[in-house]
């Protein structure tokens, strides 16, 4: 699980404070909005994304391994579908999965080398959040 935050949060509440809740809210619909997008470019890195690990039989059919450092190439789709966005508040949003596996996914094992997800999506999109803020607030500037 990661987390996306608003930076500079003191500059933020203190622009809601001068502009009132209103701007609460549309920063709270900014984060909502970067959120779902991060969680559905996380769903499709590991369904769609390059994949060049090897190939093998697996119940019948053929499937292709992700490599290390490219997403996890989906097999049952339980990963992808496990994969949720959870707003903590107005600031912030996390993004997971419910599965215990993700995790050792993500960051690797002993054995295993990391296939990172979240960590370049969460990446993305802080930068995503933080330009659309900053857009907002010089919006209300004088």
């Amino acid at each position: 699980m990661t987390t996306i935050t608003v930076k500079n949060a003191d500059v933020v509440r203190a622009m809601i404070e001068k502009y009132g809740v209103e701007l609460e809210d549309r920063v709270g619909m900014l984060v909502q909005a970067v959120a779902t997008n991060a969680m559905t470019d996380a769903k499709k890195a590991i369904q769609s994304g390059p994949k060049t690990g090897l190939i093998y039989n697996r119940n019948g059919k053929q499937h292709q391994a992700s490599a290390p450092l490219e997403s996890p190439a989906t097999d049952t789709g339980k990963l992808a579908s496990s994969i949720y966005y959870k707003q903590k508040n107005k600031m912030s949003a996390e993004i997971g999965s419910e599965l215990e596996y993700a995790y050792y996914l993500e960051y690797g094992t002993m054995n295993i080398k990391p296939r990172p997800t979240w960590i370049l999506v969460t990446f993305a999109a802080k930068i995503m959040l933080d330009k659309k803020v900053d857009e907002l607030l010089k919006r209300l500037k004088p």
